[in-house]
């Protein structure tokens, strides 16, 4: 089973010691249910010393090892889960952006919280279901030395049991692959709702569709659970029944087809009756760990998928400078083509030639899908060309070197991220924070407390704001404005052209911005055109 040798391989464990105890708490449980029967059936003399020892040492030795085993299993599922996780999270970390645009965002928090807690929950039914196995092999030996007829039919009637058994259980496992699947669905369809809460209170009718597709699949969801809850309910029916079958065949007909004596079927039937406790557990334990199995092979199909995706790891380390600042960056015949499914070239940008100087203004602009954003991220590194050149001050950026050059950048894209924390600036000034962010014209909406923000939750406009002052603290050589002042207000525009981006310079800062906003052109010191994908013009203000 993939999930036992996914904890040997993710917990470093050696798992035969952990069923070696296991085993011992099992065999303690089995012996302490034969001697409580003996004390049942001991009449009126009341049971031997012998018997009441034999009680209280099995008592204590399965309290011990079912402690261990519980606290091992525990510590063993969290290793296993913390283990998967930094590493799927350690390969994301490493995937190219343009890989990592094309990712189901959906999957990955699904496999990260959903699966990884189907493991979780199997911790304390790998040790219930291993100890109530043991107790059952115990039953059978037993019925084996009071009775070998006995034995031969339990065991052919378990045969046939598991038959029909592992046959249901493979139709269960394939609907929770298929649950698992419309998981992903239902969290895609619900952070639509989420995602697009402006635009659906604003559309009556998109607002209805939506609510329909998230109801639709939801409702397959619950379909799917359902039949699958279905399936584990008519299993433990269906063998539970059987086993009552199992006890008339060994009660009424056995004794007629082997010859066996009153006494030997008495023990035997207590023998098998002591089975259905522990042969209940099983069946209550194999969908959670049935699950929990499932689980680790997706898992391991993302990690999978991620190791076949474009992954930054650079061995070569090239020839650059330090890279903590420079004179020149210079684009030779740079291009970058976007991919189908079938890794056919698409929509392309390049071949672009240009040189960006220190301390200077560059304006990007063109209509929209005229390539600004792509040439934006190829200029920061984050998409590797397809062809040509990078150089900073006429050394080549290859290999390990691009890793140094991104560090030259700090950028406010369109999709900014905010984050509430300073990170990697995190000896920030409060004070210095706090001016900033009246400055920008934050103050009561937010402040600077104990290294984080104290408010995120802000408008589109005054997000970016808090991001520029995020940017200035990370005092990078180059700073990146992906139409940056599209959400401000007019009076904002005016001071971040004319005022702030001319304090920037004077500071060294070399500003690349795209931007629409034609009346402040002339804050450029060149602008250059883009149209579908090349370099058009490069005019100096």
């Amino acid at each position: 089973m993939i999930l036992f040798s996914a904890l040997q391989k993710e917990a470093g464990s050696r798992p035969k010691y952990f069923f070696l105890i296991a085993a011992i708490g099992g065999v303690a449980n089995g012996a302490l249910l034969s001697a409580l029967s003996a004390i049942a059936s001991s009449g009126t003399s009341g049971p031997k010393i012998e018997i009441i020892l034999l009680v209280f040492s099995m008592m204590v030795i399965y309290y011990f090892t079912r402690r261990y085993t519980l606290k091992t299993t525990h510590n063993m599922i969290e290793t296993a889960i913390n283990s998967i996780r930094k590493r799927i999270v350690y390969k994301i970390h490493y995937v190219g952006l343009y890989a990592f645009e094309g990712l189901d965002k959906s999957k990955i928090y699904n496999s990260l919280t959903h699966e990884t807690q189907a493991l979780s929950n199997s911790i304390n039914m790998i040790v219930i279901a291993f100890q109530a196995s043991i107790i059952i092999v115990i039953c059978l030996l037993y019925i084996g030395y009071v009775s070998i007829p006995t034995l031969i039919v339990m065991l052919a009637g378990f045969l046939l049991g598991a038959h029909s058994y592992i046959q249901i259980r493979d139709k269960v496992n394939r609907l929770l692959d298929k649950t698992m699947k419309k998981n992903i669905e239902v969290f895609t369809a619900f952070r639509q709702v989420l995602d697009g809460f402006k635009e659906l209170k604003l559309n009556a009718r998109k607002d209805e569709a939506v609510f329909q597709e998230f109801n639709e699949v939801n409702e397959e969801l619950k379909i799917l659970n359902v039949t699958a809850s279905d399936h584990f309910v008519k299993s433990q029916v269906y063998t539970q029944s059987y086993f009552y079958f199992l006890i008339g065949v060994v009660v009424f007909l056995l004794p007629y087809i082997a010859s066996i004596d009153a006494a030997t079927v008495k023990n035997a039937t207590i023998a098998t009756l002591f089975m259905i406790g522990p042969i209940l557990i099983v069946l209550i334990a194999v969908p959670e760990i049935s699950k929990a199995n499932v689980a680790v092979e997706f898992l391991y199909e993302l990690e999978k998928n991620l190791d076949e995706m474009q992954m930054e790891k650079y061995e070569e380390k090239g020839d650059a400078p330090s890279l903590e600042t420079f004179d020149k960056i210079v684009f030779e015949d740079i291009s970058f083509s976007y991919r189908n499914e079938k890794n056919a070239k698409g929509y392309t940008v390049g071949p672009v030639n240009m040189t960006i100087e220190k301390g200077e203004i560059l304006f990007l602009v063109g209509g929209n899908g005229s390539g600004k954003t792509t040439l934006l991220k190829l200029l920061t590194g984050l998409y590797k060309p397809e062809s040509g050149r990078i150089l900073v001050d006429g050394v080549e950026i290859k290999g390990q070197s691009l890793f140094d050059y991104r560090e030259l950048f700090s950028g406010i894209f369109d999709d900014y991220h905010l984050f509430d924390k300073l990170y990697g600036v995190e000896e920030s000034d409060a004070d210095e924070v706090n001016q900033l962010i009246e400055m920008m014209e934050l103050s009561g909406k937010t402040g600077f407390q104990k290294r984080r923000f104290t408010n995120i939750s802000l408008s589109q406009g005054q997000r970016r704001r808090l991001g520029l002052i995020v940017s200035m603290l990370e005092d990078k050589p180059v700073m990146i404005f992906d139409e940056w002042a599209q959400d401000q207000a007019p009076h904002f525009k005016q001071f971040f052209y004319q005022e702030l981006m001319p304090e920037l310079q004077r500071k060294g800062k070399t500003l690349i911005v795209i931007s629409h906003d034609d009346r402040f052109f002339d804050a450029a010191d060149r602008r250059i055109v883009m149209e579908y994908g090349k370099m058009k013009t490069v005019s100096s203000s």
